[in-house]
């Protein structure tokens, strides 16, 4: 009589899990585009603040891929202000710019929402706030027929008088200024870089 015998069921082989795909690296143009629109973004009101901070953060990850901004980003001083009963919170970018020829260093500090704020320290000439972190626009190229032609300090309207919320983020940064790397090495291109994609 004949023995019976279990046929064996074949193994089946699972295939392995593809790995998540990675998020394309944006072009420098492409980072430029995104953070011109992001101001608009916020304008809109189509977003939570939540999904806001989500698309800034993403965007900030791709920004890393660029050195200067890798260094940039890479240390970070979290703070939080109170105006009015209402909490706001920044981060002072503790990399900044030494700026010897101007003897006015340069910190960038980004807002909630991950927009760039830059400020530099006065002497004290023009504010009369000597040793305080002023909040400015940018570097402007000034040509002048009596002073020749010369890069400058592009201050806001109204300076040096500011917002309360920005008098005590210069509190803050002044606070921690012993902490701060300032690179001797970085100049106005490093600062039309931060004006352009932060």
């Amino acid at each position: 009589m004949p023995r019976s015998t279990k046929s064996r069921v074949p193994e089946i082989k699972r295939p392995a899990p593809k790995p998540a795909a990675q998020e394309r690296q944006l072009t420098s143009e492409e980072l430029r585009s995104e953070n011109r629109k992001f101001a608009g973004t916020i304008k809109s009101g189509a977003f939570k603040p939540e999904e806001l901070a989500g698309i800034r953060k993403r965007y900030l990850e791709q920004l890393k891929h660029i050195p200067f901004f890798r260094e940039l980003l890479s240390k970070q001083k979290k703070i939080k202000i109170s105006v009015a009963g209402k909490d706001y919170h920044f981060t002072i970018l503790t990399t900044g710019l030494a700026m010897e020829r101007f003897s006015r260093p340069i910190v960038v500090v980004l807002n909630g929402y991950g927009q760039k704020v830059l400020f530099y320290k006065s002497t004290g000439i023009n504010s009369k706030m000597p040793g305080k972190w002023l909040p400015f626009n940018s570097m402007k190229f000034i040509e002048s027929p009596k002073d020749g032609n010369y890069w400058w300090y592009e201050k806001f309207e109204g300076h040096p008088r500011f917002t309360e919320q920005y008098r005590k983020v210069s509190e803050e940064i002044g606070k921690i200024e012993n902490q701060l790397e300032l690179k001797k090495h970085w100049n106005m291109d490093q600062v039309a870089a931060i004006n352009e994609y932060l």
